[in-house]
């Protein structure tokens, strides 16, 4: 069983309860080592943590509870304190460090990583004959993960909290409170898409009726995409079996002075020189994603040797400069990477001369190479087969300095927000995808600024501080309607 550690100076432990508790697997600091004594906590890299924390202290006392980032964390204890950091890294609420057991949490991964992600993460025909039934020692390592989250909770909520619960790793804990603490209002979030109702139907009778049930216990379970929303709606109105839960869109938000920060730093600055130095008489098409199936990867690299047979002029004119992280959630183990890499030295040998390379493809780079890129494209690119919402897109509309024409999937989740501002296409259709990217390339500049001027307005007018308040208000509206339904 997971093992939780206090300390003598853990505040909640002398009776304080909380009015909003977030329980998430990644949190607002993270411990790094210090010589001689014990890990220090600094401000964590969570784009969204400090405004979320600011929403959440702004609703009333507030609790962050999550696990270790790394191995390397599980022997430190439990840490329960407060922080005020600058504002861009601050770490406002108090916060918990879970220290849960090694091999409970390696269980509990494999779980996500095998089931839980690629059923909720791949299109449908691919989710079904990817998803793999856990076994049973890991689906009870799954579950005492999520017991272990909802006892802390159990434990430091105040009566009648709200308690914010995010992503698939907990999944299990907002059903786990209904049982034991009915008088919380909890809220359930994921970044992941619904899509997935056959492949619900395609899983072991229990897996499914577990899934079913866990999505059922929350009083609002939020998505990113208004598609999710419909879906999950149209799903599980003829699963559950009571009230179908209140499900909300909170579309992605981002903190603009702080990419903008991250982007101007020496690192990146240095990127963006050596780039375009590289590339001065091309026009830059770029992506930047991980190498997951979902992201289209091996789509995009296909476009783009297609742009290149149907439309030879662009030849010798253009470079497609790619920014690729290892998927964490590869089920394929490294397949997708290993294909676009191939792909992209076919396209280099089927077109490229002396003194022209058609693709730069970089894979297990830093983010740095990302933000540089997102400066300089001429042309972004994000083509996801899968309902997503990455925040790579939104730093790119926000820190892009050539006023860049967009081309963007229908299955993006940005392509509804923009859709008379970027090129939109489906995701598999190559020749559609080429062609977007050709005329991407003719917009004018004047075109270009004013597409990008609109969509930029549209990013900043949403804060993760507003992104974090809205779903603070809608577990609130959903516990008020259903009391007013009970009534």
């Amino acid at each position: 069983m997971p093992v939780e550690l206090t300390r003598q100076h853990d505040r909640a432990s002398d009776g304080q309860r909380y009015q909003v508790v977030i329980a998430a697997f990644d949190g607002p600091a993270a411990l790094v080592p210090a010589s001689g004594g014990d890990p220090q906590f600094v401000p964590a890299k969570n784009a969204l943590g400090p405004g979320m924390s600011a929403a959440a202290l702004a609703a009333g006392t507030a609790l962050w509870v999550f696990p270790p980032a790394s191995t390397d964390d599980h022997e430190a204890a439990a840490v329960l304190a407060e922080r005020t950091v600058d504002r861009i890294g601050s770490v406002t609420t108090d916060f918990a460090l879970l220290n849960l057991d090694a091999e409970i949490l390696a269980g509990h991964r494999r779980v996500l990583t095998a089931t839980l992600w690629p059923l909720f993460s791949l299109a449908e025909n691919e989710a079904a004959a990817s998803v793999v039934t856990p076994s049973t020692a890991d689906w009870s390592a799954f579950c005492a993960v999520n017991e272990a989250f909802a006892r802390y909770v159990d434990d430091h909520a105040a009566s009648g909290a709200r308690v914010m619960v995010r992503e698939l790793a907990l999944l299990l804990v907002p059903g786990l409170l209904r049982r034991s603490r009915p008088d919380l209002s909890v809220a359930f979030f994921t970044f992941a898409p619904w899509g997935t109702s056959e492949a619900l139907r395609r899983l072991p009778r229990w897996l499914d009726d577990v899934i079913v049930d866990a999505l059922s216990a929350p009083a609002d379970v939020g998505f990113l995409s208004s598609g999710s929303v419909r879906r999950f709606y149209d799903a599980m109105r003829d699963r559950c079996s009571g009230t179908v839960p209140r499900s909300a869109a909170y579309r992605l938000p981002i903190d603009s002075a702080e990419i903008a920060g991250k982007a101007l730093a020496p690192a990146t600055e240095t990127l963006v020189d050596e780039l375009a130095r590289d590339s001065a008489s091309l026009r830059i098409i770029a992506r930047a994603e991980r190498a997951e199936r979902p992201a289209n990867l091996l789509g995009g690299l296909a476009a783009y040797r297609e742009m290149l047979s149907l439309y030879p002029q662009w030849r010798e004119r253009v470079v497609h400069l790619n920014a690729v992280f290892p998927g964490g959630e590869d089920i394929a183990g490294g397949s997708v990477l290993a294909a676009a890499k191939h792909l992209a030295d076919l396209i280099n040998a089927e077109f490229g001369t002396s003194d022209w390379l058609p693709v730069d493809f970089a894979s297990g780079v830093d983010y740095a190479r990302s933000l540089a890129l997102m400066r300089i494209a001429d042309v972004f690119v994000a083509t996801p087969t899968v309902e997503s919402m990455s925040i790579t897109t939104w730093e790119a509309i926000e820190l892009n300095e050539r006023s860049a024409a967009f081309v963007f999937s229908r299955t993006s989740g940005v392509a509804e927000l923009f859709p008379h501002d970027a090129a939109v296409v489906d995701a598999l259709d190559v020749t559609a995808t080429a062609r977007a990217m050709h005329e991407a390339l003719l917009v004018p500049k004047d075109a270009r600024q004013e597409r990008l001027g609109r969509m930029r307005h549209g990013v900043r007018t949403w804060s993760p501080a507003e992104w974090f308040a809205a779903q603070l208000d809608g577990v609130a509206g959903a516990e008020a309607d259903e009391g007013a339904r009970a009534n």
